[in-house]
């Protein structure tokens, strides 16, 4: 048997990843666009940061609002929608980096009193889309109370389930804002 030689396993390892770069550039993962960036940048390394809880006061499914979503669904569909709700919190606490899989380099403030808050507003989902598509506005606002920065973010999550897709996109909110501060802070992540 020929065992392939270490050059043709590097070949075939940058291969793979111009690949990945690839689908990465036409389209295939989140989009982020800024939408206000405040100059000079009043964040640093040293800021700390509150996150809110996710709003979804706006948020529309396939097109239309929550609310009459969740009517045309049924009762046990707005059940487990709503459990959704709250799991998104978490995934997308997680995915910024707090709770149990906290970031060292972002200070995370138990009150916002004193802190940056990101406000995260989740504003339409397609939980049919293949990858499933969630569409989420977060803002980062001075403890003064002033908007610093907003950006949008599509995540995109192809899961098993209408469940994990939302979970899924929240948590893909959640690292794309974290990479976005990351960046503004000078953490780079």
């Amino acid at each position: 048997m020929n065992r392939p030689s270490a050059r043709s396993s590097r070949r075939w390892l940058a291969l793979l990843f111009l690949a990945i770069v690839s689908l990465a550039l036409a389209g295939c993962g989140p989009k982020v666009i800024v939408l206000r960036q405040a100059a000079p940048n009043p964040m640093t390394a040293r800021s700390s940061f509150y996150l809110q809880t996710a709003s979804f006061a706006g948020l529309t499914i396939h097109g239309v609002p929550e609310a009459e979503w969740m009517r045309r669904q049924g009762p046990q569909a707005a059940s487990r929608w709503e459990a959704n709700r709250v799991a998104m919190n978490t995934t997308l606490a997680e995915g910024f980096g707090f709770g149990n899989y906290a970031y060292a380099g972002f200070a995370q403030a138990k009150d916002p009193a004193g802190a940056f808050r990101i406000a995260t507003d989740f504003v339409r989902y397609e939980p049919d889309a293949s990858p499933a598509l969630i569409a989420a506005r977060v803002s980062v606002v001075d403890p003064q109370g002033a908007a610093v920065d907003e950006i949008e973010i599509d995540a995109f999550y192809g899961g098993s389930s209408p469940d994990e897709n939302a979970r899924g996109c929240a948590r893909s909110v959640g690292v794309q804002a974290a990479v976005y501060l990351s960046r503004r802070t000078g953490l780079k992540r």
